[in-house]
């Protein structure tokens, strides 16, 4: 019966006055084999950038569509990914930079980029005790 269902769904689309392109569409559409040049990790790209990891884990795109659409989903998927790369990055930068004590020196050259983030209240501080022991 569903077969029979379908099959007159089928005839309805055909029947209607399409053009051979439109009918080419459709045929790879039901076959699923629609080759339009532009492959689905594209496609869901475009959509959202967690769309293909998704789709990977599930593998049907109903439901990494129904996810996406989702708000809260979408916004506990954004707060995951960051906060993972944040600890990745302060992993990172614990390996390959070592907290330094070492105050600075007139004309040595400093890399800001790589130095430790910390709040502004703190480097005043730092900086007033710093020139504390200076002014000794």
């Amino acid at each position: 019966k569903k077969q029979d269902k379908y099959v007159t769904l089928v005839e309805k689309l055909f029947n209607r006055n399409l053009s051979p392109v439109e009918h080419k569409y459709i045929v790879r559409i039901l076959l699923q084999d629609i080759r339009v040049g532009i492959n689905l990790k594209a496609i869901l790209g475009y959509i959202n950038p967690h769309a293909i990891e998704i789709y990977n884990s599930f593998n049907n795109l109903n439901d990494t569509c129904t996810r996406l659409s989702d708000p809260k989903y979408v916004r506990l998927l954004e707060a995951t990914v960051e906060a993972n790369s944040r600890e990745i990055m302060e992993t990172n930068r614990n390996i390959w930079m070592t907290p330094s004590t070492l105050p600075a020196v007139i004309q040595k050259t400093i890399s800001p980029m790589l130095s430790r983030r910390t709040s502004f209240d703190t480097f005043l501080k730092e900086v007033a005790f710093r020139h504390a022991q200076l002014s000794k």
